[in-house]
């Protein structure tokens, strides 16, 4: 993965970091959640929608630090990681309007966002890498 011209290898691997200390916490919550919901509820799909996207990105995150070859995916698990890591960065900046900037929520939910657009990334990197 390239950084930009803005972001250092050091800056960048940070931000890896950062990415993947959120979507751990991400899961753990979203584990605590598992069947509290009923089986073929929307709650219930969403959640294990959202499951599925945090562990692609946990997986691609690690393999980046590490240095090593990211997990293979199929094109359908890379696709269907896509809205939920939308749906999470859209929800956060929706949420994030309500608060003024420099407040707990709002950098609260900032990292998460920053987290989900990495996560994002990786996921349209390993799609693109299907293409080739």
């Amino acid at each position: 993965m390239q950084t930009s011209n803005r972001e250092t290898a050091a800056e960048r691997q940070q931000s890896l970091q950062d990415a993947l200390r959120e979507v751990r916490s991400i899961v753990r919550r979203c584990e605590k959640m598992k069947g509290k919901f009923p089986q073929g509820s929307s709650q219930d799909s969403l959640l294990k929608n959202r499951l599925h996207a945090m562990g692609v990105a946990q997986l691609l995150l690690e393999a980046n630090l590490s240095g090593e070859t990211a997990p293979s995916f199929t094109r359908e698990e890379l696709e269907r990681s896509v809205a939920p890591l939308d749906s999470i960065i859209h929800k956060c900046a929706t949420a994030q309007k309500k608060w003024e900037p420099g407040t707990r929520y709002y950098r609260q939910l900032q990292r998460m966002i920053d987290a989900m657009q990495t996560a994002k990334e990786l996921v349209c990197t390993a799609l693109h890498a299907l293409e080739k």
